[in-house]
């Protein structure tokens, strides 16, 4: 009975093993249409603006990039002015310090008064000997007037009150 069984066995192999290679060719046969239906189809078309944001992607990269060796140049330059500048400064402080006929100089300039500089003045100098006792504004902003005026003392003026003019 075994005998019957093993070749019961091997007769579903053997069918199974058709089955499959039935399959298998149709199955090839409908890969191979497949691919000439591919084949036959044209390429997708891509919208304008795809291609408009690309350009875009790529150009922002390369602006990246450039402001990024920008950077890195501008910082070797900036640190050797600085390393310049820093050694002027030095040499011409211990010239300074060191060279008594610079040191004067300095000093004098340094100390110097300037009369139209600092002086203080309420007035310009080629006012009315009458205005001189007189106390007035110099600027009175746009869209005020003068209200109230106290006089005290003899010839002074003071304004104490201004109201906005509407």
């Amino acid at each position: 009975m075994s005998d019957f069984l093993e070749q019961k066995a091997k007769a579903k192999a053997r069918m199974l093993e058709a089955i499959l290679e039935y399959a298998g060719a149709c199955h090839v046969g409908n890969i191979a249409e497949e691919i000439q239906q591919d084949k036959a189809e044209e390429e997708p078309v891509f919208p304008s603006e795809l291609d408009e944001k690309i350009k875009s992607i790529i150009n922002q990269y390369n602006r990246k990039e450039s402001m990024k060796k920008f950077r890195g140049i501008s910082t070797k330059l900036l640190q050797s002015a600085a390393v310049v500048f820093f050694i002027l400064f030095i040499g011409s402080s211990i010239l300074l310090f060191s060279v008594e006929a610079f040191r004067v100089k300095a000093i004098n300039l340094i100390m110097q008064t300037k009369k139209e500089y600092t002086e203080i003045r309420t007035k310009s100098p080629g006012e009315d000997a009458a205005l001189k006792e007189i106390y007035l504004p110099d600027y009175i902003p746009e869209g005020f007037e003068i209200q109230r005026l106290k006089y005290s003392l003899p010839q002074r003026l003071f304004i104490t009150q201004m109201i906005k003019v509407r």
